[in-house]
C-alpha cells in the first residue's frame, strides 16, 4: 500500500496483486494523456510486477497513444470521491 498520502508529484501507485483488495492510486489532477498513461502504467505494474520500469513505461506509452488516437477519454467520475483510489477488480 502506498505511504500515507501520495506525493503531490506522484502520478500513481499500486498495490501488489497478492493484496486482498488490490487498488491503484492515480493523481486526479493529471491531464487526459497522463491519466490514461498512469492507469495503464500502474495496471502493468500490478499484473506484471516482474517487468522492469523501462518495459512498463514503453508499453504504457504505446497503449496510451493507441487509446487516445481511438478517442478514449477518462472521466473523473470513474475515480472514487474519497480521493484518487480506484479498484482494479
Amino acid at each position: 500500500m502506498p505511504s500515507m498520502g501520495m506525493s503531490r508529484y506522484s502520478y500513481g501507485e499500486c498495490d501488489y496483486p497478492d493484496v486482498a483488495k488490490p487498488q491503484i492510486w492515480v493523481n486526479k489532477n493529471l491531464d487526459q494523456k497522463d491519466m490514461i498513461n498512469t492507469i495503464i502504467h500502474e495496471v502493468l505494474h500490478a499484473v506484471r510486477p516482474e517487468l522492469c520500469e523501462e518495459s512498463v513505461e514503453e508499453t504504457a506509452n504505446v497503449l496510451q497513444e493507441v487509446l487516445m488516437k481511438s478517442g478514449v477519454t477518462i472521466s473523473l467520475d470513474l475515480i472514487k470521491k474519497s480521493g484518487s483510489k480506484t479498484n482494479k477488480s
